[in-house]
């Protein structure tokens, strides 16, 4: 018998992002907690948008989770548009998506994961959300600081 060697499959080879589709995908999702975050987003959009326009603020929010094609199924089932800075997108695509989200008003909401919890300057978002718990505490840590780095004026909601 001949010894073949099998070839390994590398896990972080890179496979094009499978586009979300909500009919197809939504019915495996079993987590309420995602289904929370993105009608809470949802609400609080509405909220920002019914204040009068002097007391109106843009209403920016990052939602971290290590399963982000979750996340990215609710928050499209409640029609709300995301910028994906996440691993499987190529880095010029990432600040591209980075700069929608500063720039453009109808886009609410950034999915990120463990590559944007270093070096970003994210100090205008105004409400973030950690989908899961983050074991090493101080990653939890740099997460929450992208968004409220030291001398931020402006008041950061962190939910878990």
């Amino acid at each position: 018998m001949k010894n073949k060697k099998r070839k390994r499959s590398d896990s972080f080879s890179k496979k094009p992002a499978r586009p979300v589709n909500c009919k197809r995908d939504f019915w495996r999702i079993k987590s309420s907690k995602i289904f929370y975050v993105a009608a809470r987003i949802r609400e609080l959009i509405k909220e920002c948008e019914h204040l009068p326009r002097e007391r109106q603020h843009e209403f920016k929010a990052i939602v971290f989770s290590q399963s982000i094609w979750r996340a990215k199924v609710a928050l499209e089932k409640q029609d709300i548009r995301t910028a994906d800075f996440i691993p499987r997108i190529n880095l010029r695509d990432r600040i591209k998506n980075l700069e929608a989200f500063r720039s453009q008003p109808d886009v609410h909401v950034l999915l990120l994961s463990n590559h944007g919890s270093h070096g970003l300057d994210l100090s205008f978002v105004t409400h973030m959300s950690l989908l899961e718990e983050i074991w090493d505490k101080s990653l939890e840590q740099q997460v929450i600081s992208r968004a409220n780095p030291m001398g931020a004026k402006e008041t950061l909601t962190v939910e878990l």
